[in-house]
C-alpha cells in the first residue's frame, strides 16, 4: 500500500461515523491503483483531505465516494479545491452529472449546497447512525454535437 493510502485510512478511520468506511484493499484497488481520488495539501505540501470518486464515463454519473478533510483545517477552502478538480476531471471527460450521499445532520451539506448540489431525495441512513441521508445531485452542461451530415 502507498503512503497516499496508507495516509487516506489513517484520516477515514478518524472520521468514520461521518464518511463511513471503505476497507483497506477496497480503497487500494478501486481508488488509488485506479487514481481516482485527489490529495488535499496545505501551503506547506502536508496532507490536509482527500475525496475519493467512482470511475468517470462520457455521459455517466460519476459519484462522491467520501471527502474529509482535517477537523482543524477545515473552511480554509480545501474542500472547495479538491471539488473544482474534480468538476474539471468530470467536464473533461464528459460526465453528465456528480452526485453523493451526505448525512442531512452534518455540516458538509451546507458545502455541498454552496457547490451547486441539490438534494434529489431523502433516505433513511444505517442503524448505526440513525440519521436521514440526502443523496445529492450536480447536472453537468454536456458538450453539444453536430450532426452528422
Amino acid at each position: 500500500m502507498n503512503d497516499a493510502a496508507n495516509w487516506i485510512i489513517g484520516l477515514a478511520r478518524e472520521n468514520t461515523d461521518a464518511i463511513g468506511f471503505i476497507p483497506a484493499p477496497t480503497l487500494e484497488s478501486q481508488y488509488i491503483r485506479q487514481g481516482r481520488y485527489i490529495i488535499q495539501k496545505d501551503e506547506q505540501g502536508r496532507c490536509v483531505g482527500f475525496l475519493l470518486h467512482g470511475a468517470i464515463h462520457q455521459g455517466q454519473r460519476l459519484v462522491i465516494s467520501q471527502h474529509c478533510i482535517q477537523h482543524e483545517k477545515r473552511r480554509r477552502d480545501y474542500g472547495r479545491r479538491a471539488f473544482l478538480t474534480l468538476l474539471e476531471r468530470a467536464q473533461r471527460y464528459g460526465a453528465s452529472s456528480i452526485a453523493l450521499r451526505c448525512g442531512c445532520d452534518l455540516e458538509a451539506i451546507r458545502f455541498w449546497q454552496a457547490m451547486g448540489f441539490q438534494i434529489a431525495r431523502i433516505v433513511p441512513g444505517g442503524e448505526r447512525r440513525g440519521c436521514m441521508i440526502a443523496e445529492m445531485v450536480l447536472p453537468l452542461s454536456l458538450p453539444l454535437f453536430e450532426e452528422a451530415s
